[in-house]
């Protein structure tokens, strides 16, 4: 299974790095509105994504994980995402008002794509590889907009969008044996009723990321919003690898001991990503997203902070959905997001700064993860996590290391974080091998 989450691996970092690159380029060559607009019609799309997957999709993924039996299930949820699609596809007219709502022409294809079939099923190489696609094919669609046709950079990035849902959602039919186009049908959206506390769930979860910046550009200027996008964008991908992990487990999660190997492999990525921030500011801020932004190095030192709380118990998300604790789950969901945007706003009283959605991001991330361990209610699962933790921390010595012999540069930061992630890795290599 090592082998099989490696693969995930590559195929999840080469997408996300790719976009990662591709923002950095539209940043520097793009003005500010440009950059914002895209932002919002990234952060529009993933509302879509958690919108039309709600707490039906969670369902159906705990189904076909679970149950022999579960084609019927699967077709009853793509007719009802489709309907739901088509009842939003009108938004898509306040494009004359914002360009960034095109994005809702996209709403059905995402309605149609099965991938999370895929996951369940014990293939997600397959689903990494077809989000590898998705993700290449917008953004390079992108950078041919911003180099030839500035004007319609959003549009270009929709239509990428259009062409690789179209693709994958046509292959993910043909691989799982079942119907793409399945008649929408109105008494289907009585799922999404039955499945309302994970629906509030996933949009909590997204507002504790991209959902966001819907909300910054109400409070702070296009400058705060552009440093959110591409930094909250990078965070996002960290916990989107995280997420993939576990939807390569899934079946596996109902195991505690399989959550903690799970979060164990999660907490080395969140301090490389925090050791990154730490010690190499300027060489992870330049090589990641530009010199412009070196003077946000608070935001992306709380950005790694929050990572590294994430990672600590992101795993029980997963654990809890497979228990079916929908109703509490629900409530701890809420009360993080709901933290992450008080703060945010509070702060804009005070100061007008790319470091108050970093304390934002980081009190909502604490409140949800304090809310998941409290739910299971088990002090061995938070123990055995936090010594681990303990045990880490002296590695980051490696980077520090690294900065202390060369400084702050490109060498040392990649250097320091490759030995640092490489070694943790190998000394905890039997333990990963039996996942």
């Amino acid at each position: 299974m090592l082998k099989r989450l490696i693969f995930i691996a590559l195929f999840t970092g080469a997408g996300q790095l790719f976009s990662v690159f591709i923002l950095k380029f539209i940043s520097g060559r793009g003005s500010e509105e440009q950059v914002a607009a895209l932002a919002q019609a990234d952060s529009l799309l993933f509302f879509l994504i958690n919108f039309i997957a709600m707490g039906l999709q969670s369902a159906v993924m705990r189904t076909v994980a679970l149950e022999p039996n579960w084609h019927e299930s699967y077709r009853a949820a793509q007719s009802a995402r489709l309907m739901l699609s088509l009842l939003i596809l009108p938004f898509a007219f306040l494009t004359w008002f914002n360009p960034a709502y095109i994005i809702f022409l996209v709403a059905p294809f995402l309605a149609l794509s099965g991938d999370y079939a895929l996951y369940s099923l014990g293939q997600p190489v397959r689903g990494a590889a077809l989000a590898f696609f998705r993700t290449v094919i917008p953004f390079a669609l992108a950078t041919v907009a911003v180099l030839h046709y500035p004007g319609q950079l959003v549009q270009l990035f929709v239509l990428g969008l259009l062409l690789a849902y179209l693709i994958s959602d046509l292959y993910i039919s043909r691989y799982i044996k079942q119907p793409m186009f399945l008649r929408p049908r109105t008494d289907r959206l009585m799922l999404y009723v039955k499945s309302i506390p994970l629906g509030v769930v996933n949009l909590s979860i997204y507002f504790l990321g991209p959902g966001l910046l819907l909300i910054i550009p109400f409070i702070y200027s296009d400058d705060i919003v552009v440093v959110s996008f591409i930094g909250i964008k990078f965070y996002f991908i960290f916990k989107g690898v995280i997420r993939i992990m576990h939807q390569a487990f899934v079946r596996e999660m109902k195991d505690q001991r399989v959550c903690l190997q799970v979060d164990q492999l999660s907490m080395i990525a969140g301090l490389a990503f925090i050791g990154a921030t730490v010690f190499f500011p300027d060489a992870f801020i330049e090589f990641f997203f530009g010199v412009q932004f070196s003077s946000h190095q608070p935001f992306f030192l709380l950005l790694g902070v929050s990572a590294i709380i994430s990672s600590f118990g992101y795993s029980q998300t997963t654990y809890l959905m497979l228990q079916e604790r929908d109703k509490i789950y629900c409530m701890v969901s809420v009360i993080g997001a709901l933290t992450a945007v008080l703060v945010i706003w509070l702060l804009s009283f005070s100061s007008v700064s790319s470091i108050n959605v970093g304390w934002g991001l980081l009190a909502g991330e604490c409140s949800f993860v304090i809310g998941m361990f409290l739910l299971v209610n088990n002090f061995t699962v938070v123990y055995q996590r936090f010594i681990y933790l303990l045990r880490c921390l002296p590695f980051l010595l490696i980077p520090y290391a690294a900065r202390f012999c060369i400084g702050d540069a490109f060498v040392a930061f990649v250097a320091g974080i490759t030995v640092f992630s490489a070694t943790l890795f190998l000394v905890n290599f039997k333990k990963f091998r039996l996942i």
